[in-house]
């Protein structure tokens, strides 16, 4: 990989495993956008993990976490 080439991962989630941070994106080594990115990725899909797990959501919502990605 380049250093300045960003990649993204063709799939975020399969069945039950969900991609967050470096696995699902890298970014070049400065700018701290791989360690912003991998916080992000976290905080999107934990909300909805915990809405949809507590039944507040319905299931379909894990649905949109490569859309946000």
């Amino acid at each position: 990989m380049h250093l300045c080439t960003a990649r993204f991962a063709d799939e975020y989630r399969r069945g039950r495993v969900f991609r967050t941070g470096d696995a699902a994106h890298r970014h070049a080594p400065w700018g701290g956008y791989g360690g912003n990115t991998g916080v992000a990725d976290a905080h999107n899909l934990v909300w909805k993990l915990a809405a949809a797990l507590s039944g507040a959501a319905p299931p379909a919502l894990l649905d949109t976490y490569r859309t946000e990605r």
